[in-house]
Order: structure tokens, then sequence, then C-alpha cells
């Protein structure tokens, strides 16, 4: 397991209570929760495309998936992974 796999779940649970403060609880987020159930708008995917590209590397944007909205923190975390593995 690379350090990105590692840390990407655990990195996307933080910065979603940062982002969120006081209106999501860490203990809220799970691998199964999707970006629509976090009322994640599109300023939040700005900011965690910023800080997915200075952390990691890797631009969301670059192929996005349509259904982000209703991606699990999983399976967006998996997309990212075969993107920047790719």
């Amino acid at each position: 397991m690379t350090q990105i796999e590692h840390d990407l779940l655990p990195y996307l649970a933080n910065f979603i209570v940062r982002i969120k403060v006081g209106r999501i609880p860490f203990e809220q987020i799970s691998p199964e929760v999707t970006f629509e159930e976090l009322n994640m708008e599109s300023m939040d995917f700005v900011e965690l495309q910023v800080a997915l590209l200075d952390d990691y590397g890797i631009d969301i944007f670059a192929s996005m998936p349509r259904d982000l909205k209703t991606m699990s923190l999983a399976a967006f975390s998996k997309h990212l992974l075969e993107e920047s593995l790719s």
C-alpha cells in the first residue's frame, strides 16, 4: 500500500470537517457517505481541488466523474488513486 492509499480517506474526512466547521462531526464521516449527504457545494470542491493539487499533485477536475456529488468517499478515493497511478 502506498502512502497516498493509506492517507487519502482520512485526508478527505479531515478536509471535510475543516471546511464544514461545526456542521459535520468527524464521527459522521464514513467511507460510504456521499458528497451530497455531506452538503458539499461547488466552492467546497474547488477548495478540495486546490488542497489535493498542493498536497498530492492530484487534479480532480482533470478527470472529474459526472456523478461526483453522489459518489461515496471510498469510491472517490478509489477513482483518485486509479487516476494518479495511470
